[in-house]
């Protein structure tokens, strides 16, 4: 369901800004910002005066929102692109270097990869010693034979066996070599 909201900043512009999605609502109520149903019912009601840390948010939204307002600030639909420009060319290589250097991406990075863990470790943790782990293995050893991988045990095994051949190949024409040279 869409969502409108009547607000003022502090400079003293107000306006009716809309449609804002599930997602949007719920930033915009986190921080006390009230919403209305209809934008005729956002246009009804007194504009609420924002603070600054309403401002940001509601920013944000603005800036990820599915739509604007006719009568926000005067900017008509044109609001989200006259808030922001997409990057491109060497701005958006150097906006991904500066993201590097926040911590907050590292934070979801770290949050990846725990995640996967986590999932990897209580899948194997379900999986083992089940008729569905079983199976699982069972696939993988199939898979294996399928492609020709051979087990790091197996390797060794016929390592071991092709020296052995390879010596009793030498040993073996020594040996026809040597009772050659006797009949001779």
């Amino acid at each position: 369901m869409a969502v409108y909201v009547n607000v003022q900043i502090p400079n003293g512009k107000s306006g009716v800004a809309g449609p804002f999605d599930g997602r949007g609502q719920v930033q915009l109520m986190a921080v006390g910002i009230h919403v209305y149903a209809s934008q005729n019912a956002a246009s009804a009601a007194t504009p609420q005066t924002l603070n600054s840390s309403q401002i940001k948010v509601f920013e944000q939204v603005i800036l990820e929102g599915p739509g604007i307002g006719s009568g926000f600030f005067g900017l008509g639909k044109d609001a989200k692109a006259a808030i922001s420009a997409p990057l491109t060319g060497i701005n958006a290589i150097g906006d991904f270097f500066s993201r590097l250097t926040e911590a907050s991406t590292w934070v979801r990075v770290g949050e990846f990869v725990a995640g996967g863990l986590l999932l990897y470790i209580s899948g194997n943790a379900l999986l083992r010693d089940t008729a569905a782990g079983n199976a699982v293995q069972s696939a993988k050893r199939t898979a294996t034979k399928a492609i020709g991988a051979t087990p790091p045990a197996q390797v060794a095994r016929v390592r071991r066996a092709t020296k052995q051949s390879i010596r009793a190949k030498r040993t073996a024409a020594k040996v026809r070599a040597k009772a050659k040279a006797k009949r001779s």
